[in-house]
């Protein structure tokens, strides 16, 4: 018999579970009281309860987020306006590859740097990365900072932390080096701004030549040859350590802390051997040299730029100079050697400018004899320029019609009881302008100037920016009377190198300022040929055979001549040599302060001179050039 089947509503069927006490089978959140069972919202007063925005309100951390990301954006931004102001690329390569002066005008002190460029691959195998592992051992993977090397300084509340790229920044251009978090801001935004503008290479390549290694020692070429009288190229590993085991501290070098610089500096090579492998003997030992470091007359260099003005940059700033350091050490050998070779006949002083294509100073020598005497020979002191001045004479020449291939009387001159005399005593009845030029001929060049007339060169002079006072406007002219700086006549010379482009020297790009911000800079610019140029091309040309064959054949080198002149001034008072070659133009000026010398002219003196200059100049670029180093010449 069919058991019956009771309908069941949905309230009966339930499980057995489910029909247990109604307080029983409530949740957790069901059995709370209703004060309970409130969120914390509801548990909140009206006016705690009420919220400035509508929807669920952020967790706390979130809102931690939020804040430490909008912080980071205004950090982003602020760097990101701020590295406006920092200096760019081409300002950068120049303050890293020439001299340059901390200046403090309140003080009147002027603290000089100057770097001597040597490339990475010139340096031992085991410098980088001893570099490396002494002071940076993620340069290779971070972007300028290491945040977890900063947080980890801070922790330890020993300070470091800096990067390779940080340290850079404030070498190049940290005046300001006070322990403010604002300078370090400077510093991250710097660095970072390098790492996007420099590969890594680069970077350690302008590190290594401007860091400070203590005993006034910036850049590593100075520093081994300070400590070890050899260049950089020939250090062992072991004296690879002790230069950079000072960097934390320089003031703790070889000279001031010897036992305990050799010590630190075993340290980290032990270190290093552990992470590389096993260095031969003879690299842990020390081979000192026996080299000079040469140490470059600032005092004479900062006393000539003073006269000529200063930008206008604060009371504190790095000035950047146009000179390059190892130029400037050759043109200051070149001048002291020959003033040593010459002082038995007279010769007491000399000075030197080089100018680059733009005319910027890249080797200032005002005075080569301190002792002797003190004085700005360069742009201050004006002599007779001698027969420097004829290259002026035979391009108004050209000018108006004559030819270099012209002839022109080469006879004895005779006006007024005033008859000059050739240097060698040849009188040739008929010579080219190119061959008088070549011979410093004075009969020719005073017969030329007669024909084109004094006081247009006077206007020649005035419309090629040379400053000239020539006293009594005559027919001397032609022979150099009247008065110039050696300054002015190197700029002559650029001139007609430039083919007609006025050009002026200058000795400083620029500066950076306190607060790091760039200030007064003015960047390279290229010469450029004027039109209708052929009166140039062709004195140039002329100018060559000075070199080749004339005044000038003891300054020839290289298979190639070059424009340049010569002159000496009445009674032997002055020496000149003034050319363009290795894309310089050098004019360079000996003598014993208005006193006559014995028979030293500027075709003998100059000549070796500005051989030995261009020689040392010319070698160390093509040794620049096979090693991937960059010029700023």
């Amino acid at each position: 018999m069919r058991k019956s089947v009771r309908h069941q509503t949905p309230q009966q069927s339930r499980n057995p579970q489910q029909s247990r006490n109604p307080q029983q089978n409530r949740s957790p959140q069901q059995n709370r009281s209703p004060q309970q069972n409130r969120s914390p919202q509801q548990n909140r007063s009206p006016q705690q309860n009420r919220s400035p925005q509508r929807g669920v309100q952020p967790a706390p951390r979130w809102r931690l987020v939020r804040w430490v990301a909008a912080i980071l954006l205004l950090l982003g931004l602020f760097a990101l306006i701020y590295s406006r102001y920092l200096p760019t690329r081409e300002q950068t390569l120049l303050i890293a590859t020439s001299m340059r002066f901390e200046v403090d005008t309140d003080s009147g002190v002027w603290k000089a740097i100057a770097p001597v460029p040597i490339s990475i691959e010139a340096l031992p195998e085991h410098t980088v990365p001893m570099l490396i592992h002494s002071e940076d051992r993620r340069f290779y993977i971070h972007f300028g900072i290491d945040p977890a090397s900063t947080l980890r300084a801070i922790y330890s509340g020993y300070g470091g932390g800096s990067t390779i790229t940080q340290q850079l920044a404030r070498t190049l251009a940290g005046y300001d080096r006070r322990q403010t978090m604002l300078r370090k801001l400077r510093e991250a935004i710097y660095a970072i701004k390098l790492e996007f503008e420099f590969s890594k290479t680069e970077l350690l390549a302008m590190y290594l030549n401007n860091v400070w290694f203590g005993s006034g020692a910036y850049g590593i070429e100075n520093a081994a040859i300070t400590y070890f009288g050899k260049q950089a190229s020939q250090l062992t590993a072991l004296e690879t350590a002790i230069l950079l085991q000072a960097l934390p501290n320089p003031r703790r070098n070889w000279r001031t802390q010897p036992d305990q610089s050799r010590a630190r500096a075993t340290a980290l090579l032990a270190r290093f051997e552990e992470s590389t492998s096993v260095l031969p003997e003879h690299e842990k030992r020390i081979a000192p040299g026996s080299l000079k470091r040469h140490r470059i007359d600032t005092v004479s260099i900062v006393d000539s730029m003073k006269l000529r003005g200063l930008p206008d940059c604060g009371n504190q700033y790095m000035l950047v100079t146009t000179i390059d350091p190892k130029i400037q050490i050759h043109g200051e050998s070149a001048i002291r050697s020959q003033i040593r070779r010459f002082s038995s006949r007279g010769v007491r002083n000399g000075a030197l400018i080089s100018l680059g294509s733009d005319g910027a100073v890249k080797a200032l020598v005002p005075t080569g004899n301190r002792e002797f005497s003190q004085m700005d020979h360069v742009f201050q002191v004006a002599r007779p320029p001698a027969s420097t001045i004829k290259p002026l004479i035979y391009l108004l020449a050209l000018q108006q019609g004559w030819r270099m291939s012209d002839y022109i009387s080469g006879e004895r001159f005779v006006e007024s009881n005033w008859s000059p005399k050739n240097h060698d005593g040849q009188y040739p009845e008929r010579i080219t302008l190119r061959a008088a030029l070549a011979f410093s001929y004075n009969t020719p060049a005073i017969r030329l100037l007669r024909s084109v007339g004094h006081e247009k060169m006077k206007i020649a002079a005035r419309d090629l920016g040379f400053f000239y006072d020539p006293g009594q406007p005559d027919l001397s002219m032609a022979l150099g009377s009247g008065k110039t700086t050696l300054s002015e006549l190197a700029e002559l010379y650029l001139t007609i190198e430039s083919e007609g482009q006025v050009m002026t020297a200058f000795t400083y790009r620029g500066a950076v300022k306190s607060n790091w911000s760039a200030c007064g800079w003015r960047l390279p610019v290229s010469a450029t040929h004027q039109p209708a140029a052929s009166e140039y091309r062709e004195l140039k040309e002329a100018m060559k055979l000075v070199v080749k064959i004339g005044t000038g054949k003891d300054a020839s080198y290289g298979k190639q001549p070059w424009p340049a002149k010569t002159g000496t001034s009445d009674e032997y008072r002055d020496a000149w040599f003034i050319g363009t070659a290795e894309t310089l133009t050098t004019a360079i000026w000996f003598g014993n302060n208005g006193n006559a010398m014995d028979r030293v002219t500027g075709g003998e003196i100059g000549s070796i001179a500005i051989r030995q200059f261009l020689r040392n100049v010319n070698s160390d670029s093509k040794a620049s050039s096979a090693n991937g180093v960059a010029s700023n010449r």
